[in-house]
């Protein structure tokens, strides 16, 4: 074990690019130790996720995407990072998709009801895949979790279920997008009616401070 000089107990690994056990930004390339940029973050998360797929066997699986999250995984990975985990085909989640029902699927998907009931769709009446992977981007409201219960067709194949807050886009290694686009308006803008100046009310506030903190909260 090296030691990375940032604490008194804090080792790193000897493998390159092995992050630090006491400081997740930081990883060990050879003898130095550098600090890891968001989009190596990001692109960990992605990978790890994909990896934990079938993990240890040779089955190959299907991603498939939103709007939201086919932003998320092209800032963060190239096309060959992900095919490169036994990933034989990436499709769209809004598009009409061929049936592979021997075949397991991971859905990488934004927690909306657009997104949940168009997943539902593929098992309305034949199955599209075999076992099913869904990873969502943040926290999962409880009525699409009612929701995908009631499902007969889909709860029997689900293996995995899980939230991997990562629900920002990482197009530089120091830059982040959160997408966004109405916050700006949401934090300064006054309330109609409102005198001019006049700072939105405090509830307002507190839902956006807490909807950012949510979407940075990587696991």
């Amino acid at each position: 074990m090296r030691r990375c000089g940032a604490a008194a107990n804090c080792r790193v690994q000897k493998q390159e690019n092995a992050t630090c056990l006491y400081h997740p930004l930081l990883s060990c390339t050879g003898n130095a130790v550098m600090p890891q940029t968001i989009k190596d973050l990001a692109k960990g998360a992605i990978l790890e996720m994909v990896r934990s797929v079938n993990a240890g066997t040779d089955r190959w699986k299907v991603l498939v995407v939103d709007t939201l999250t086919v932003k998320i995984l092209s800032s963060a990975c190239s096309l060959s990072d992900v095919t490169d985990e036994q990933v034989m085909i990436i499709e769209s989640l809004e598009k009409e998709r061929q049936p592979m029902p021997d075949t397991d699927v991971l859905y990488f998907l934004q927690p909306t009801s657009q997104s949940v009931d168009k997943m539902l769709e593929d098992f309305s009446s034949k199955p599209k895949y075999a076992g099913v992977h869904i990873f969502f981007t943040s926290r999962v409201p409880d009525d699409l979790i009612s929701k995908m219960k009631r499902s007969v067709q889909f709860i029997s194949r689900v293996r995995a279920l899980r939230e991997v807050q990562l629900e920002f886009l990482s197009h530089e290694s120091q830059v982040f997008l959160l997408n966004m686009p109405g916050s700006f308006r949401d934090l300064y803008a006054s309330s109609p009616g409102a005198a001019p100046g006049t700072p939105p009310p405090h509830g307002m506030l507190n839902a956006v401070w807490e909807d950012i903190a949510l979407r940075l909260t990587t696991a």
